[in-house]
């Protein structure tokens, strides 16, 4: 064979080589960064809908922050009372949202540790004080209101917290 025509077909060969490893490290990285893009979309998609719900949550806990019949804690003279109707509607509300599509979007911690305390903690109050009850009230110590409502804030506080809120000098 010549030489001139074997350095070309290895020359040749060299090229295609070249090339297809070419090609190959370029389809790689180009389905990587693909992968990464989208990724990025679904976490900015999940942090879109996690935002959502937990503005839907907040939504749901402020009446029992505010003056009203919703409120769980009322004080009238020096005496705290516990609306029972509302820390019963409180509860079940929190329950109910916990098990929708939303819901499954609060992180594990608001739902598996704050929320069950706090409702756990308004259970055992009505249950203690079942014979204390006067017109849909319950009497209760200062102090076990204060737990109460400091079980509210924070629920409150740790979706703040979850959302970022709290950094943007919006928490409770």
């Amino acid at each position: 064979m010549d030489k001139d025509v074997l350095a070309a077909l290895i020359g040749g060969i060299a090229a295609l080589v070249g090339s297809v490893l070419g090609a190959i490290l370029t389809h790689i990285f180009t389905i990587r960064q693909y992968r990464k893009e989208q990724k990025e979309i679904l976490r900015e998609v999940i942090l879109e809908n996690k935002f959502g719900a937990l503005r839907k949550f907040l939504v749901l806990t402020k009446p029992y922050s505010d003056d009203g019949k919703d409120k769980i804690i009322v004080k009238e003279n020096g005496q705290a009372y516990l609306n029972i109707d509302a820390a019963i509607q409180f509860n079940k509300r929190i329950h109910d949202f916990i098990y929708t599509e939303d819901g499954v979007l609060i992180s594990r911690q608001i739902r598996q540790d704050v929320i069950p305390q706090v409702r756990g903690f308004i259970e055992k109050t009505i249950e203690e004080g079942g014979a204390n009850l006067a017109n849909g009230r319950m009497a209760i110590t200062n102090h076990r209101a204060k737990q109460i409502e400091e079980g509210l804030n924070w629920i409150r506080h740790r979706a703040y917290e979850e959302a970022g809120l709290d950094e943007l000098g919006q928490d409770s």
